[in-house]
């Protein structure tokens, strides 16, 4: 199986498969690299808009685990904090997991870059949320590892090995890095996976359903739903 379309597969069609009695849900949001590809909504405003529509979806009257990639993860954490701080406690209190792909938790290499270099790229407002350090995204890690000692939910990390193309330059890839290193991928609790020649982009998109990125995330939600049913 290509990995192309991967991620719209295994969501929609192995997990309905094998948790046929689960409300899944998917949730799009528009963030790019550089503000001349379009422009993106940072961080907060982004997850105040997602929790207005989960909200008012129903979502929080019964068990949640949300499977993030990348700064989806912080948008879910930002989602959570806020939802906390607005009393909106049914969410919070059922929200029993989070898996993470490739979330920069403390931040990505991407957003350290020497963007003004070039004077040819321009950081998205999301990207310059990553820098290393961030004490937003410190704020929001506390925020997490609070509910996960409490052992209000679990967490399931998993870590890129490989290099992701960024630009693409004459005759191949002109420009590749790690986006997300492991201290990175890594928020400091629950179980980490680390994905053996897997960039950025495809931590998400397991090849099959004996692809380790799958069967991970399946024992892991599988755990879950044997805890709270």
């Amino acid at each position: 199986m290509k990995k192309q379309g991967s991620l719209d597969i295994w969501p929609g069609e192995w997990l309905s498969g094998d948790f046929p009695h689960a409300r899944l849900l998917s949730l799009k949001y528009k963030t790019n690299l550089t503000q001349w590809s379009g422009a993106s909504l940072p961080l907060q405003e982004v997850s105040s808009m997602l929790l207005k529509k989960l909200v008012a979806a129903g979502i929080g009257s019964r068990p949640v685990v949300f499977v993030t990639h990348s700064l989806g993860g912080l948008v879910v954490k930002q989602m959570l904090y806020k939802a906390k701080t607005e009393n909106m406690d049914n969410l919070v209190n059922n929200t029993v997991g989070v898996v993470f792909y490739s979330c920069p938790h403390f931040g990505s290499k991407l957003a350290d870059m020497p963007w003004r270099m070039g004077l040819v790229l321009r950081p998205a407002p999301t990207i310059g949320e990553l820098r290393s350090g961030s004490p937003r995204l410190v704020q929001l890690n506390e925020f997490l590892r609070h509910l996960h000692k409490k052992q209000m939910l679990q967490v399931l990390s998993f870590c890129e090995t490989k290099v992701t193309p960024i630009v693409e330059g004459y005759g191949g890839w002109a420009f590749r890095m790690e986006i997300v290193p492991i201290e990175s991928a890594y928020p400091g609790f629950g179980e980490l996976v680390v994905l053996e020649s897997t960039d950025h982009i495809n931590s998400c998109k397991p090849l099959s359903r004996s692809d380790p990125s799958y069967t991970e995330a399946l024992e892991f939600l599988r755990k879950l739903k044997a805890q709270y049913t």
